[in-house]
């Protein structure tokens, strides 16, 4: 059977947040749309979602219901200034994201509706209504500290508790353990340099069960590199792997916790001797971040701050960006002060789902793009590099036997292959895995690439994306601060299976001017054929007693198919387990099918496939057109083991826009044909 919709909280906080937000009666207005490009935003032509629940609330007792219409578009009664809007988004979508660009300038915060920052919160409510106080733990580098010489206030996160409290109506604990200097490296050392316990080292975060995580990263790993781009572009390449396992950690060690990763600024936007640097760069880390917050096995929230921080001019010839905004101290240069702290608070309440409006009735605008997951590949060929693999073909599909790699082994899946008629648009690399005996100071590292697992000798803003790690070690520590030992050691000790994931990427395309505005390529067909994904064991002074055992490397493609899987309303009808179609065997061996009439159809499509067991996610389904009440020539495929033989049928209106009649399954078996009545 299908898995149940995945729960995705997005917080809309409408109006000022004031302790005594005013009764009113209002509405809530937007869409959601199949973002076909995967550029996050609506272009013509793309068409709604349709069907998707929505629960706006405040509190802990207001609920206004709805849901998405036919074109995708909703409208909810609200009776509060402030809500929380919820979104039950089923298995096989993702939030789409629009990616970084630097142009055009933007000046900062206005009053007008601002669309949430990639923000989703699946377990916020959840956490809000338990007999215990919220927890908010936040981690990483000084920005998050209120830390500048400027002597200024510049520590948002009171403010993000604050907001916190009015949209959850509860108390809401906080921790603040960012400390000036730290590298992204350190939260994977368990020690000070003093020699005490480090409370950034993530599984000193996975013991205290924070409800909320906000890591920030980028902001020293990106200045200790300055202005010399090889070495940020090396320091970035590592910067990437170590944030990948914290976020993969983090998520495996809290699986009801919300996570927030706040992404580096324009930090010199004043100081005309490193605009250009800062032009170029900011953009290649900012949507970095952007790809680890969303390749991620479930939601995870990024406070994008970037562009408010940027240049207000274009050309980036008169230095004019973040006045008022950082610190212009000599020595600083850096922190956020005054409207600086404020911005990035927003952002922080925007990566939960915050859009802040002017106060009226009607509230519109909230435009959310979704991505269709449209094959799930597993891989072909087995390539032994080195080391002593056992069982290697067993990596290749999920069956709860993996191939085994102690130290010094090293071993990769390839053979992907495209269905026909599928346009890629992002593809999702997943690793199913577990680690056995002791990690001392050996390391384990999934990644995935395109082209070659060797870094390149010369880095430049178009070729420095050669891999994409997805989980694992490797990397030496620079920080500052002198914590932990010469590796950053994978998070050992991983018994049960899990499942770890990151999006592919591929190398930008520069515009040639210098001004940091690129774009970012999508995959092909025949990336997705060189496509490798590897897993590396490493011993470094004698093979510690450890293993990893390998179980599968999954790509999740999303994007435009002929091959139509089922739309969100139809998932829902499934998981109802009230689904409005008919499915009755013949005594002939073949299958009828009936439904009601759907209103405005112009045609009507039968799909039909197997709904595995093991994945709970369809495959490949052909289709028929068909009259209103019955197929023609319907051909059951034989389903996987313990799994059921299934139909979808949607209707197509004289425009061309198809969505879900209903859908039904019937026992694995094969038949023949089917007689139409």
């Amino acid at each position: 059977m299908l898995a149940r919709p995945r729960r995705i909280a997005l917080g809309l906080l409408l109006g000022l947040l004031t302790a005594t937000s005013p009764v009113r009666a209002g509405t809530v207005e937007g869409l959601l749309f199949e973002d076909l490009d995967a550029d996050g935003l609506l272009d013509p032509g793309e068409p709604g979602v349709a069907g998707v629940p929505l629960l706006l609330w405040w509190g802990a007792s207001d609920r206004y219901p709805g849901a998405s219409g036919a074109d995708g578009s909703f409208t909810i009664d609200a009776g509060m200034d402030s809500h929380l809007l919820e979104l039950d988004l089923p298995e096989g979508w993702r939030f789409s994201y629009p990616d970084q660009t630097w142009d055009p300038p933007v000046a900062g915060p206005t009053d007008d509706v601002v669309l949430a920052r990639y923000g989703a919160a699946p377990h916020l409510r959840g956490n809000a209504e338990r007999p215990v106080d919220v927890y908010l733990y936040s981690l990483g580098d000084s920005i998050p500290a209120g830390f500048n010489f400027c002597a200024s206030d510049s520590n948002y996160l009171p403010d993000v508790q604050s907001d916190l409290e009015l949209a959850l109506d509860e108390p809401v604990m906080l921790r603040n353990e960012a400390i000036p200097g730290a590298h992204s490296e350190d939260l994977l050392t368990p020690q000070l340099s003093g020699g005490g316990a480090n409370p950034q080292f993530v599984g000193n975060v996975i013991a205290e069960a924070p409800d909320v995580v906000t890591v920030n990263i980028g902001g020293n790993d990106f200045l200790d590199t300055d202005r010399n781009l090889q070495a940020n572009l090396q320091a970035l390449i590592d910067t990437r792997a170590t944030t990948q396992e914290i976020a993969a950690s983090l998520l495996l060690g809290l699986p009801n916790a919300d996570m927030i990763i706040n992404t580096v600024y324009d930090n010199e936007a004043d100081d005309c001797a490193s605009s250009d640097f800062h032009a170029r760069l900011t953009p290649i880390w900012t949507q970095v971040v952007r790809w680890l917050g969303t390749g991620q096995t479930r939601p995870v929230q990024v406070a994008e701050a970037a562009l408010d921080f940027a240049h207000q001019n274009v050309t980036r010839t008169q230095c004019a960006g973040a006045e008022g905004r950082i610190c212009t101290f000599p020595l600083d240069l850096i922190h956020p002060i005054k409207e600086g702290a404020d911005i990035i608070q927003r952002a922080m309440m925007e990566s939960l789902g915050e859009v802040r409006v002017p106060a009226a009735d009607t509230i519109s605008g909230v435009q959310l793009g979704l991505l269709r997951r449209v094959a799930e590949l597993e891989p072909s060929v087995t390539t032994v590099v080195s080391g002593a693999v056992t069982d290697e073909s067993a990596a290749l599909s999920t069956n709860d036997a993996g191939a085994v790699l102690p130290p010094d082994s090293e071993l990769r899946l390839s053979g992907y292959a495209l269905p026909e008629g599928i346009t890629p648009r992002v593809l999702i690399v997943r690793v199913r895995f577990r680690t056995t005996g002791d990690f001392a100071d050996d390391h384990y590292r999934f990644e995935a690439s395109f082209e070659d697992f060797a870094r390149p000798a010369t880095l430049s803003v178009t070729n420095w994306d050669y891999v994409t790690p997805i989980v694992g070690g490797s990397g030496t520590v620079g920080s500052g601060q002198g914590l932990g030992a010469s590796r950053v050691n994978a998070v050992p000790d991983r018994p049960d299976w899990v499942e770890v994931s990151a999006r592919a990427t591929l190398n930008l395309v520069d515009d040639g001017n210098a001004t940091g505005f690129y774009e970012w390529r999508q995959p092909t067909a025949d990336d997705l054929a060189a496509l490798q994904v590897r897993l590396r064991v490493d011993s470094v002074a004698g093979a510690d007693a450890a293993t990893v055992e390998w179980d599968s490397a999954v790509v999740e493609v999303y994007g435009q198919g002929e091959l139509v899987g089922p739309t969100v309303g139809e998932v829902s009808d499934v998981l109802s387990g009230e689904p409005p179609l008919l499915v009755t065997p013949e005594p002939s061996g073949g299958v009828h099918l009936s439904w009601d009439p759907e209103p405005g159809a112009a045609t009507y499509r039968v799909y039909r496939g197997a709904l595995p067991a093991a994945t709970g996610v369809p495959g490949a389904f052909d289709s028929a057109e068909a009259g209103t009440r019955c197929t023609p020539e319907t051909e059951l495929v034989d389903a996987e083991e313990a799994g059921s033989s299934y139909f979808l049928v949607t209707a197509l209106d004289a425009s061309g826009f198809e969505g879900p009649v209903g859908s039904g399954t019937l026992g694995p078996r094969s038949v023949g044909g089917a007689d139409c009545p």
